[in-house]
């Protein structure tokens, strides 16, 4: 087992804080978004009602709801208006397809180190 030191420890501050932003590509919008970093609560948040309501239409209105939070451009006012979505989180709905929504759900978690969720959920 190899031994950490100070250096290496120093060096993972960066590793960490480097992840602000990440590009996922949408297939149906043949376009990608930019994920953007939430607080921790609202990844906790999620992980957490995921755990606890165990069934996919659950599953996927938390998607929707971290899906929005994570990807700036969805907030746009303008674009809210344009598809005149009831909640702003709707907007989600109205621009992927259910199973884009799983998708970019579960590459969120990924990016806080949480892989393999949709197979524990099957389970």
């Amino acid at each position: 087992m190899k031994k950490l030191t100070i250096e290496q420890l120093i060096g993972a501050k960066d590793k960490k804080d480097k992840f602000k932003v990440k590009e996922v590509y949408i297939e149906s919008l043949d376009g990608s978004v930019l994920i953007q970093k939430c607080k921790d609560e609202v990844i906790l948040n999620a992980m957490d009602s995921i755990t606890k309501n165990d069934n996919v239409v659950n599953m996927v209105q938390i998607f929707k709801e971290l899906i929005y939070k994570s990807i700036p451009l969805f907030k746009n006012d303008e674009l809210l208006k344009a598809y005149e979505v009831a909640e702003p989180i709707d907007i989600v709905s109205a621009l992927l397809e259910l199973g884009e929504i799983m998708t970019v759900g579960n590459e969120i978690l990924k990016l806080y180190g949480f892989d393999g969720l949709e197979d524990e959920i099957k389970n």
